[in-house]
C-alpha cells in the first residue's frame, strides 16, 4: 500500500556523549555531536547534532536538536531542525516540531506535531488551537484578521 521510496534516514553524527544505563542528570545539557541516552535525563536538552534515546533510555526534557531517534521513552516536546524517528519500542509523549516524522509501527506517540519545511521556513498544517477553532466552527488561522476587516 505504502511504498518505501521516501529519502532514506541521514546519516548520523558520531556518538561523542554517552549517558549510560544507571546513570541521572538532571539540569540542561548543551552539546555538540552525538548523544546517546542509556539512562535518565530530566531538565532540558539544548544541542546541534543527532540524540538517540536507546531502548532503556528515559528522556524527561524540552529537547531541541537536529536528529532524534526514539527507542526509549521521552517526554517533553520536541523541536528538531531535521528528523524525528520513533522506532517500534520507542514511546514520544509530547509535542513535536519538525521537518520529517517517521513512526514505526508498534510506536507510541501521544501529542501534536506541526511540521515545517526542512529549510527553517514557516510550520506547514494546522496547530491543535487551530484544529479546536476549526472544531468549534471559527475560522483556524487568521480569524482576528477577520474580525478586525
Amino acid at each position: 500500500m505504502f511504498k518505501k521510496d521516501g529519502p532514506a534516514a541521514p546519516e548520523q553524527d558520531k556518538v561523542s556523549t554517552l549517558i549510560g544505563r544507571g546513570t541521572e542528570i538532571k539540569g540542561t545539557m548543551k552539546a555538540t555531536g552525538g548523544i546517546r541516552i542509556d539512562g535518565r535525563v530530566d531538565g532540558e536538552i539544548d544541542h546541534d547534532g543527532d540524540l538517540v534515546v536507546g531502548e532503556e533510555g528515559v528522556v524527561e526534557a524540552n529537547v531541541k536538536t537536529r536528529n532524534v531517534t526514539i527507542a526509549g521513552e521521552l517526554r517533553g516536546n520536541v523541536e528538531a531542525s531535521g528528523r524525528v524517528e520513533i522506532v517500534a519500542t520507542g514511546k514520544m509523549l509530547g509535542d513535536i516540531i519538525v521537518s520529517a516524522l517517521v513512526v514505526h509501527e508498534g510506536a507510541v506517540f501521544d501529542g501534536s506535531c506541526q511540521m515545517r519545511r526542512a529549510e527553517g521556513g514557516e510550520a506547514r498544517g494546522r496547530t491543535a488551537r487551530d484544529r479546536a477553532k476549526a472544531a468549534a466552527g471559527a475560522s483556524p488561522a487568521g480569524a482576528d484578521a477577520e474580525k478586525a476587516r
